[in-house]
């Protein structure tokens, strides 16, 4: 299990009235949030971590496809 897929499980186990899954979901490395239930401490970490995913797959891809092209 990955780390990401990990620390899904334990944000599902931790607050399950928080954060959770549909069938749709199940199987991918995303969580589902309650606005209407989770505080600005809650949300802005959970939106670091997700930022922190994102960017580095990112970085792992060839710089030379966002390169400009000479003109």
């Amino acid at each position: 299990m990955s780390s990401l897929a990990l620390h899904v499980a334990e944000l599902l186990a931790a607050a399950p009235d928080i954060c959770y899954v549909t069938d749709h979901y199940l199987g991918y490395t995303a969580v589902l949030v309650r606005l209407s239930r989770v505080t600005p401490d809650v949300l802005r970490d959970l939106l670091g971590v997700a930022h922190k995913f994102v960017t580095a797959d990112t970085a792992r891809r060839s710089p030379s496809r966002h390169r400009r092209k000479p003109v």
